[in-house]
């Protein structure tokens, strides 16, 4: 059977559907941002309270003005409920609104999972707004979070923490989330099983060859975002000894401080 061929229309079609499903999303997380910010217990957060958060990424970026932005402190509870999850805090592009969750880190043996203090959330979702300040020329997730946690390394340097403590306990459960795929496919191949065919397994076979190969899929993953965090603290770590940037308006070119990401 000769394959349909693919139109203008269709093209017209799809864009159109893509379009209307991120206007929904859109409107969606912004009726619970402001869900959030309205709900009970929540605090806003000034400088100079968290003051060496906001100094730290204010001496970075200094005509980004982060000594003005308003911080949102909100339950853990608060947060789940308006379907943020366990997210220790999150940035708003829309609202440039920052909000951090009041719990405490908890870290639970066997998985990853970051353990973060309120003034560390604070300085990554401070540096997210600076990120959109500066007009990056990039929306990608992964440059976006590389930035955050690669300027973020000075202040948990500052407070002690050694750069194995500041992967395990602060850069793993990103990375490993963006690795976890291609390690998958790493497995599986290694085991013999092309993508094509375990696409081709029935539900219940998917489901047992993934707890058979649990284990190897968990190890490789960890191996492969641990590279992938200290390649982000040795670009940074240059960067940061250069000091603050000034908001030049020099935009950071993917090439140079991000080829080691895999974007393509």
């Amino acid at each position: 059977m000769k394959k349909k061929k693919y139109t203008k229309n269709d093209f017209l079609r799809d864009r159109s559907k893509r379009i209307k499903q991120k206007n929904e999303s859109l409107s969606k997380t912004m009726k619970s941002v402001k869900k959030l910010r309205e709900s009970h217990g929540t605090q806003q957060i000034q400088y100079p309270e968290y003051e060496e958060s906001f100094d730290y990424v204010d001496k970075l970026f200094p005509h980004s003005n982060v000594k003005d932005v308003i911080l949102y402190k909100v339950t853990a509870t608060s947060m789940d409920r308006c379907g943020f999850g366990h997210a220790g805090g999150f940035y708003d592009r829309f609202y440039k609104t920052v909000v951090f969750t009041s719990k405490k880190p908890k870290k639970i043996k066997g998985t990853v999972c970051a353990k973060l203090y309120a003034d560390e959330v604070i300085v990554h979702e401070l540096l997210h707004y600076c990120y959109f300040d500066q007009k990056k020329s990039s929306i990608s997730t992964e440059i976006n979070e590389a930035f955050a946690y690669g300027w973020s390394l000075g202040y948990l340097r500052k407070k002690g923490y050694t750069d194995e403590q500041i992967i395990e306990d602060n850069y793993l459960p990103f990375y490993f989330g963006q690795v976890k795929d291609e390690a998958v496919k790493i497995i599986l191949i290694g085991e013999g099983i092309t993508v094509s065919q375990y696409n081709s397994f029935s539900t219940y076979k998917k489901q047992k060859t993934m707890q058979r190969l649990d284990k190897k899929i968990f190890k490789k993953s960890k191996e492969m975002a641990v590279e992938r965090a200290r390649d982000i603290i040795s670009i940074y770590s240059k960067k940061i000894e250069q000091g603050s940037i000034s908001n030049s308006k020099e935009n950071i070119s993917r090439g140079r401080d991000f080829s080691i990401l895999d974007l393509d």
